[in-house]
């Protein structure tokens, strides 16, 4: 399972989870300088798992909070 397709079935902590561990990843990155590659593809884990969190939030029917928008959209704009 990727962070993108997840199942409607899997619970929202799960996911939750993920976004954290993503979260956390791109921080060691962005301290480590271990190059643009390395912090491009901790972005991009990060934009996955918003993306999934945000997505089964919506499948839902549940709120999005505000910040957790903000962030995808931060995390995809420095993406490109």
């Amino acid at each position: 399972m990727t962070a993108t397709s997840a199942p409607a079935d899997v619970p929202l902590h799960t996911l939750l989870n993920q976004v954290i561990r993503a979260r956390s990843e791109l921080a060691r990155e962005r301290h480590a300088n271990h190059g643009p590659a390395a912090l491009d593809s901790a972005r991009a884990q990060m934009v996955r798992s918003l993306e999934a969190y945000t997505g089964a939030l919506t499948n839902r029917h549940l709120p999005v909070p505000y910040a957790l928008r903000d962030e995808l959209r931060t995390q995809r704009g420095a993406s490109r």
